[in-house]
């Protein structure tokens, strides 16, 4: 094998003579010096120094500043939460809801089963006009597309004790060139909800509920039918409510519904509805802004009474798509008087015929 000798890239260098560079730095570290065979080859290539390398490789991963960028941002399809939420509400007009409830009574249940009628189609007259959160939607529906052929369609319970918002916009038919209805739902965990009833500092957490368009507390319909339960139920949702209205959790402008869920699993739901509406009607009628009650049926047991999927829940969704007219701002007409005075002409209105 040949000898490989010492050489310079810089003529003026001796170190092929002398073995010395010409800048006296060691050989390893002179990116002139190399190796090469008798021949006049180089025996391997010069490597250039690393951060040179790096260098490179960073200017061709920076975007020219004159560049235009076509990129767009998607929303992830995931539910809002507080922190993100206001990228979406800064410049679309919401109205929030939030679905308070014991645990297991519904809340989710109701939600998917909107989000499920509308993807068969019209609901009534209510049209699917989008949504930026349907992975979050599609996820807690898993469990009941999962198990449709079993007898008691479940859905996944909500876990996270924090707000989440699903997202949903709505048209109604006949109006689909104005501007969609843009609905934020928000079940609330139902264990957080227990947990309000006994502390101020969980009830606090949930003081953003004042702001809401509507609120919706849901009554486990099933539990009803049962003596004993039926007499927790009434107590819980009594001091739920009491609790909530003394920590300014519900307002003068708080737009409440009761709702019974499970209607399909309780027999006399009339003579039940009626005693729980009653009681709770007759202790706060005069402390929130509208009290009203209603009873669904979101996924009843199939062919089960001849009640269909979603039984009640329209009536709940158009409530919603409308204004809430006590949280409206209330102006008072303001008479001003009149003078004959050439200057006040300038700032006072002239009297009409009439007034």
């Amino acid at each position: 094998m040949s000898e490989s000798l010492k050489a310079c890239k810089q003529k003026e260098c001796n170190v092929s003579v002398d073995g010395v560079c010409m800048e006296a730095i060691k050989l390893d570290d002179c990116p002139h010096f190399y190796f090469r065979l008798p021949s006049g080859e180089a025996k391997f290539e010069i490597q250039e120094d690393e951060e040179d390398q790096e260098d490179e490789e960073e200017t061709k991963d920076e975007v020219a500043p004159n560049k235009h960028d076509d990129s767009m941002s998607l929303y992830s399809g995931e539910p809002f939460t507080i922190e993100n939420l206001t990228s979406f509400t800064g410049g679309t007009a919401c109205k929030s809801i939030y679905i308070l409830g014991g645990p297991e009574c519904g809340k989710t249940t109701l939600i998917v089963t909107i989000y499920d009628l509308l993807q068969q189609g019209p609901f009534n007259d209510i049209l699917f006009a989008g949504s930026h959160t349907l992975v979050g939607a599609e996820r807690r529906s898993h469990l009941s597309h999962e198990i449709s052929g079993s007898l008691d369609p479940d859905t996944e319970r909500t876990f996270t004790r924090q707000f989440e918002f699903l997202h949903l916009s709505l048209k109604l038919k006949g109006s689909e060139n104005h501007p969609a209805t843009n609905l934020l739902l928000s079940d609330i965990n139902g264990e957080k909800i227990r947990d309000s009833m006994n502390t101020n500092a969980t009830m606090s957490e949930l003081e953003r509920i004042k702001y809401a368009h509507r609120v919706v507390y849901i009554v486990d319909g099933e539990l009803l039918g049962d003596v004993r339960q039926s007499l927790i139920v009434h107590y819980d949702v009594k001091l739920f409510i009491k609790r909530a209205i003394d920590c300014k959790v519900f307002v003068p402008t708080t737009d409440l519904k009761i709702v019974i869920s499970k209607a399909d699993k309780l027999n006399d739901i009339d003579v039940h509805a009626k005693k729980l509406f009653d009681m709770l009607e007759k202790a706060f009628k005069d402390k929130v802004g509208k009290l009203s009650f209603s009873c669904i049926a979101a996924r009843p047991i199939p062919n089960k009474l001849g009640i269909k999927m979603g039984e009640g829940v329209y009536d709940l969704v158009k409530d919603w798509m409308q204004d809430n007219l006590l949280a409206a701002p209330k102006y008072e007409r303001i008479r001003i008087k009149t003078s004959n005075r050439s200057f006040n002409r300038f700032t006072t209105k002239p009297r009409l015929n009439g007034e």
